[in-house]
């Protein structure tokens, strides 16, 4: 193709090298080795082994742990589920020392919620969500970090509703301009056409979408047409974008699984504005997605990073 080096990789897998995040077994191993710490410690060496399946839970339900894992936004039924696993894993929540019931269950929660890092060569990625979800500013974010996606060449091709929908939408355009990026708006498939001339140069697409109707069973053919518009990309990384200021139960694996354009992994925005994080985690315990980028803050491009799950479990653990 007479290409140099670091150009033409939208198609292509990138060599670059990025700061790949640690993946769910390093964060368990790493707290394994906290709670290893707090027993070598206390050095009480007996064996805790697990109680009768129900015998428990009335127990559990009085535990102070427990309730606060309620009052934080978890659901019983998800509380009475981390109980359990820590009383097959032999820990006794009834005689366990607090700092290592804490650091037992930041273990069983590390193993109950996904996480995948970036890689470079997810060369496109979508983001759509609903109305408010803070796509396109996550967009922007993304697209001017110079570590994110360890990326110098971005361009971004925004998706337009059909024609005569959503009349009040505000095209973006011009924000990404402002910030120096490359952009194209799109609204049929020769739309499309014309824009993958333009950025088959680029090594990071990034494509932005008009808001979801909610629910999202309301959704589907929104979503056709986005992955007919979308087909001529190869293997784009589908990233849901949630508001954690939101109620999430609507949003769940089940629908998901019926979408036509299926999500790949989750995107979280507004965490800074969330005190209480016990419904983001039993959200994320319960969606079968990789967390892999959050968003705290206005702020272009430090309000976006890579999604931590230890800094996610100590917080939401106090540790």
């Amino acid at each position: 193709s007479g290409q140099g080096p670091g150009r033409g990789r939208v198609f292509p897998a990138s060599d670059a090298e990025g700061e790949g995040a640690a993946t769910t077994g390093d964060h368990e191993a790493w707290v394994e080795s906290r709670l290893a710490e707090l027993r070598a410690r206390g050095g009480d060496g007996h064996d805790r082994t697990a109680r009768p399946a129900g015998a428990e839970t009335d127990e559990w339900a009085a535990h102070p742990l427990y309730g606060r894992l309620l009052e934080d936004g978890l659901r019983p039924k998800t509380a009475t589920a981390l109980f359990g696993d820590l009383t097959e894993r032999g820990v006794d929540p009834s005689e366990s020392p607090r700092d290592e019931l804490h650091w037992a269950l930041a273990q069983v929660v590390c193993r109950r919620i996904q996480t995948d890092p970036l890689t470079d060569d997810t060369g496109v990625i979508a983001l759509v969500g609903p109305s408010g979800a803070g796509k396109t500013s996550l967009a922007l974010k993304l697209a001017v970090h110079d570590r994110m996606l360890a990326r110098q060449d971005t361009a971004v091709i925004h998706l337009l509703p059909e024609a005569g929908r959503n009349a009040s939408y505000q095209n973006p355009t011009a924000l990404y301009r402002r910030f120096g990026l490359p952009v194209r708006s799109v609204r049929t498939k020769a739309d499309m056409a014309k824009a993958l001339r333009c950025v088959g140069d680029f090594e990071q697409v990034l494509i932005d979408t008009p808001p979801l109707p909610m629910p999202l069973s309301e959704a589907r053919p929104v979503l056709r047409r986005y992955r007919r518009l979308l087909r001529p990309l190869p293997r784009p990384a589908v990233h849901f974008v949630v508001d954690a200021t939101r109620a999430l139960g609507g949003i769940d694996e089940a629908t998901f699984a019926r979408l036509p354009l299926r999500p790949t992994a989750a995107a979280v925005t507004h965490l800074d504005e969330v005190h209480d994080w016990g419904q983001v985690a039993e959200w994320l315990i319960h969606v079968d997605l990789p967390v892999q980028i959050i968003s705290e803050g206005p702020e272009v491009p430090d309000g976006a990073r890579a999604f931590s799950l230890r800094w996610f479990v100590e917080d939401v653990m106090d540790l």
